[in-house]
C-alpha cells in the first residue's frame, strides 16, 4: 500500500509540473501574439491609419500593466525585472516657460513635425538606452501643460480613447492628449493647406511600438 501511495503521488506531482510547463508554453505563445499585434498595428499606422495606435496600446496594457486586478503578460513570465526595453527617449528635463504658444510649451522626444503632421522618429532618434520594464513604463516621454509618462499615454489610449474602451468623461490627461496643440501650414506647387496638429500621442504610441519591437531581450523585428 505504501510503494502504491508513493507511486500515485509521484504520479500526481508529474502532471502537476507537466501542467506548469504546458501554462508556461500558452503564455509565452500570447506573448508571442501580443508582439505580432504591435507589428501588423505598426505597419498599419505607416501605412496611413494612425488610429491603428490604439491597438499598439492596448497590446502594450497587456504586456506590461500590472495592478492588483491585472496580471500583467511580464509579470506572469517573471520578466519585469530581468527584460529590458529600449528606450529612445532623452532624459526629461522641465523648464519655466516664458510662452503661451503651445507648440513651444510641448515636449515630446521621438516624434517630430513633418508635412503631413507628428511623425516619429522611429529608428533615427539619437538617443538609445536600456531599462527594466518599470523604467521604460514611468519614463516621462511628453509635456503639454501636464508631464506624462508612457504608462499614462498607453493607459490613456487604451482605456479611454477607443483602445479598449470609450470614457464619456475622460481625465484631463487624455483630454490634453487629444487637443490641438497648433496648426501646420504648408505650402506647395498645388496651394496652401492647413491642419490641426492634434492627437500628438498617436505619433508616440507608434514610437513605443518601435522600442518594444527593437529591443534585444525580446527579439522580433526591425519595423
Amino acid at each position: 500500500d505504501e510503494r502504491r501511495k508513493t507511486h500515485r503521488t509521484g504520479e500526481s506531482r508529474s502532471a502537476g509540473e507537466e501542467s506548469g510547463v504546458i501554462c508556461q508554453m500558452a503564455t509565452n505563445e500570447q506573448l508571442q501574439i501580443q508582439l505580432r499585434l504591435i507589428e501588423s498595428a505598426c505597419r498599419n499606422y505607416d501605412a496611413g491609419l494612425h488610429e491603428a495606435a490604439l491597438h499598439i496600446a492596448v497590446a502594450l496594457r497587456v504586456l506590461i500593466h500590472e495592478t492588483s486586478n491585472s496580471h500583467s503578460l511580464f509579470g506572469q513570465l517573471a520578466l519585469r525585472n530581468s527584460v529590458k526595453l529600449l528606450s529612445t527617449i532623452p532624459k526629461f528635463e522641465s523648464e519655466i516657460k516664458t510662452t503661451d504658444n503651445p507648440i513651444t510649451e510641448t515636449f515630446m522626444f521621438g516624434v517630430g513635425i513633418g508635412p503631413f503632421g507628428f511623425a516619429p522618429h522611429l529608428g533615427n532618434s539619437p538617443y538609445k538606452h536600456y531599462l527594466l520594464v518599470e523604467e521604460w513604463w514611468n519614463e516621462i516621454v511628453h509635456e503639454f501643460r501636464q508631464i506624462f509618462s508612457r504608462g499614462d499615454i498607453i493607459l490613456a489610449a487604451a482605456n479611454q480613447d477607443g483602445g479598449a474602451h470609450i470614457d464619456p468623461n475622460p481625465n484631463q490627461k487624455t483630454i490634453l492628449l487629444r487637443d490641438s496643440i497648433g496648426t501646420l501650414t504648408t505650402t506647395t506647387s498645388l496651394g496652401t493647406q492647413k491642419r490641426e496638429l492634434t492627437n500628438p500621442h498617436f505619433s508616440l504610441i507608434r514610437q513605443f511600438g518601435f522600442e518594444i519591437l527593437n529591443s534585444p531581450d525580446l527579439s522580433v523585428s526591425t519595423i
